[in-house]
C-alpha cells in the first residue's frame, strides 16, 4: 500500500510511488484506486456543477453539469489511467493491475467533499436529494465509462464495479464502513483468486 489520503491523480502520477513494488517482480496483481478527488470532491466538484438557479426545473443531471468541464475533467483521467497502464506493463509484464470508479455516494449535512459544495451552488440537500442522487449517479458513471475505456486498450487493466455495494453503509460522505468495506474487498478478492494471503 502507498497510497496517500487525498492525493489527486496528478498528485500520484509525479510520485510514481507504486513503481519499487512493481519494479521487484514478486506481486501478481496491483489494485490502483485514484481520480475520486478529481470529480467527486470539493473544488472539483464545485468546477463541475452548474449553479441552481441556472439549472431551473428540470430534473435532467446532465443539465446540472458543465459538459466542457467534465468531458476536460474525464479525458484527463483517460490520460493519466492511460499513463499509469503503460507504466504498470514497463515495469511488470505479468502483472494484473485492477482498477474502479467507486461507488455511489450521498452528501451529508456540513461536510466537505458533497455537501458544502453541492450547497455553494444553491442546491438544497433536502428538496433536491433526489436530483443530487442523480447527479452522483452519473458523474461515477461517467468514471467507470472512462475506466472501460482505458481497459479496452490494455488487456492487463480490469474494471472492478463496485457500485451499489456500500448500500447506504457509509462513515461519512465518501468513506464505507467496516462491514461495506469487507463487502468492496471481496469484489477485489473475487478477481485474484490464485493471490497468496499475507
Amino acid at each position: 500500500s502507498v497510497g496517500y489520503p487525498g492525493d489527486t491523480l496528478a498528485d500520484m502520477l509525479a510520485a510514481r510511488d507504486c513503481r519499487q513494488p512493481l519494479d521487484s517482480g514478486i506481486f501478481d496483481y496491483f489494485i490502483f484506486s485514484g481520480g475520486g478527488n478529481d470529480v467527486l470532491g470539493g473544488s472539483a466538484l464545485v468546477a463541475l456543477l452548474r449553479d441552481r438557479q441556472a439549472v431551473g426545473s428540470s430534473p435532467d443531471p446532465h443539465d446540472c453539469i458543465d459538459p466542457d468541464a467534465l468531458a476536460t475533467a474525464v479525458a484527463t483521467l483517460a490520460s493519466n489511467y492511460d499513463f499509469i497502464a503503460r507504466d504498470v506493463r514497463a515495469a511488470d509484464t505479468g502483472v494484473t493491475m485492477l482498477v474502479h470508479g467507486y461507488d455511489y455516494p450521498a452528501p451529508r449535512a456540513g461536510q466537505p467533499w458533497l455537501a458544502v459544495p453541492f450547497t455553494a451552488k444553491g442546491y438544497d440537500l433536502t428538496a433536491d436529494k433526489e436530483l443530487i442522487a442523480a447527479i452522483l449517479r452519473h458523474l461515477v458513471d461517467a468514471f467507470y465509462d472512462m475506466l472501460e475505456g482505458v481497459a479496452g486498450k490494455h488487456a492487463h487493466v480490469q474494471v472492478v464495479n463496485l457500485r451499489n455495494v456500500v448500500d447506504g453503509r457509509w462513515n461519512d460522505e465518501l468513506h464505507p464502513q467496516e462491514a461495506a468495506s469487507v463487502d468492496l474487498a471481496a469484489k477485489f478478492s473475487e478477481r485474484m483468486p490464485t493471490a497468496p494471503v499475507a
